[in-house]
């Protein structure tokens, strides 16, 4: 099956990882936020995808679009995958919750992407399913902006999310690679820091914060 590419050129697929509750669905945006630059030649390398229990629907997430890819298992190869920028899996299955993964590609021959779903009557309340939808929204907002290089206007729009939810240190984390791209290391640093104070747990950003020259000259920021 042939799937168009998304026209990306950041990894802002990463911040989807904050919208579980916000955390409890997807992978940790804190490690994928920090993949910026992967990319590569996967022609012969294959995605598993996988989940208990199996013959689950595996939809691809392009922007607003979901493409079917298959019922698990599957094996699937990644040129038919973005390449470069991490992307969103959906795996659904009737009677139980839906599912959204952050995949980051990588280098490797094969990469699992599995989901444990649970039942239906586990899931969250339809409260707290608007609430991630919301977030969902405002992120792809952001995702677009960015791709316009319009990163006031995204930086803006991280804000405004972080007003609305303050716990959330993955917006932080994603604020200050906004800034390092715009090469104004002291505000990265700063959002950095914030994000390690609501979350002690981020031990890469913490990692980036002591690798980052303390220097900073800024770039024009495009408007």
């Amino acid at each position: 099956m042939s799937i168009a590419r998304p026209k990306l050129n950041l990894n802002f697929w990463a911040c989807i990882a904050a919208v579980q509750s916000p955390r409890f669905v997807l992978v940790s945006i804190s490690h994928l936020v920090l993949t910026f630059g992967i990319s590569g030649c996967f022609t012969s390398s294959m995605y598993k995808f996988q989940s208990q229990p199996n013959e689950a629907s595996v939809y691809y997430m392009n922007g607003t679009e979901k493409t079917l890819i298959g019922q698990t298992p599957i094996d699937y190869t990644k040129a038919a995958l973005p390449s470069d920028t991490p992307f969103v899996i959906i795996f659904e299955k009737p009677g139980f919750e839906t599912k959204e993964i952050s995949v980051s590609p990588t280098d490797n021959s094969q990469t699992t992407v599995s989901a444990n779903l649970k039942s239906s009557n586990e899931g969250p309340s339809d409260a707290a399913t608007k609430r991630i939808r919301d977030i969902l929204k405002k992120v792809f907002a952001v995702q677009e902006l960015t791709a316009k290089q319009k990163y006031v206007d995204a930086l803006a729009a991280l804000s405004k999310l972080e007003d609305s939810e303050p716990s959330l240190a993955e917006i932080n984390v994603i604020k200050g690679s906004i800034y390092l791209m715009l090469n104004d290391k002291v505000e990265a640093r700063k959002q950095w820091e914030k994000a390690l104070k609501l979350d002690s747990s981020l031990d890469e950003i913490r990692t980036r914060i002591k690798n980052l020259p303390s220097s900073s000259n800024k770039s024009e920021v495009s408007k």
